[in-house]
């Protein structure tokens, strides 16, 4: 595959707070589900059918939504503009995209902190919204990292006539409603971790050396969890101190 260019960008950007919530989603409706089936079916065998057809439609929907969650993302700097193009990584799980914007028309150039990811944000005069993620791949030599394409990009604005400016924005998950959804995902985690170290604890479950490490990986879940709240809101106060001050 041919390299990209110097004042390109090319990542697959992917839709976490989608498969987040998703996967919040199928939790919640498997267990009304079942809370109904056990309060309105009489039949034994009835709320075992329900529970079932539900639990594999609900994961249909769950594979089906992280399908489309993740998409090929390219961006290159030419003379009047930025070429846009984006694409489903995996063929018929969504419609492609292409925008050739003029630097004119660029109303808006963000870097966001999206949990571990950086985002570079471009919004349109007319309110269209384009993001490029950080690539996890190893990047090309000669290739810019997502920060440097985005000094680029502003500077081929800024020559283009548009004084632009690079500024740091909140992400989803510096916001009220993404720390609500990491609160949730902690109290989650945080009761799974103590069920399972009840067992590791009494005995209840396997020693085996196996089962034992998994064990300990989900007991330690909620301090991985806690520890991206944390980051999150460290990100959210770092952002709105700086808003003040300007």
């Amino acid at each position: 595959m041919a390299l990209p260019p110097p004042d390109s960008y090319r990542s697959v950007y992917r839709r976490v707070v989608l498969v987040v919530l998703a996967c919040l989603g199928f939790i919640l409706g498997i267990a009304v589900v079942i809370a109904l089936a056990a309060r309105f079916a009489g039949d034994g065998n009835a709320v075992i059918a329900v529970i079932l057809w539900s639990l594999g439609l609900g994961f249909l929907l769950f594979i089906l939504v992280c399908l489309t969650a993740f998409r090929v993302h390219r961006w290159a700097i030419e003379a009047g503009g930025v070429k846009i193009e984006e694409r489903p990584s995996i063929p018929f799980a969504g419609f492609p995209r292409q925008a050739l914007v003029p630097f004119v028309e660029i109303a808006d150039l963000r870097e966001i902190e999206s949990g571990m990811d950086l985002i570079l944000e471009l919004v349109t005069r007319n309110g269209i919204c384009y993001r490029l993620m950080e690539s996890r791949s190893p990047l090309a030599a000669g290739q810019p990292s997502l920060a440097a394409f985005g000094g680029q990009l502003r500077s081929a604005a800024v020559h283009g006539g548009n004084p632009l400016s690079l500024r740091q924005a909140p992400g989803f998950w510096n916001g009220p409603a993404g720390l609500g959804v990491i609160g949730v995902i902690f109290l989650l985690s945080l009761a799974v971790a103590i069920v399972v170290a009840w067992g590791l604890a009494s005995g209840e479950m396997s020693h085996q050396a196996r089962s034992y490490q998994y064990g300990v990986l989900v007991v330690a879940a909620p301090i991985g969890v806690g520890y991206w709240f944390y980051r999150a809101l460290k990100r959210r106060r770092a952002l709105m101190r700086g808003q003040q001050q300007n």
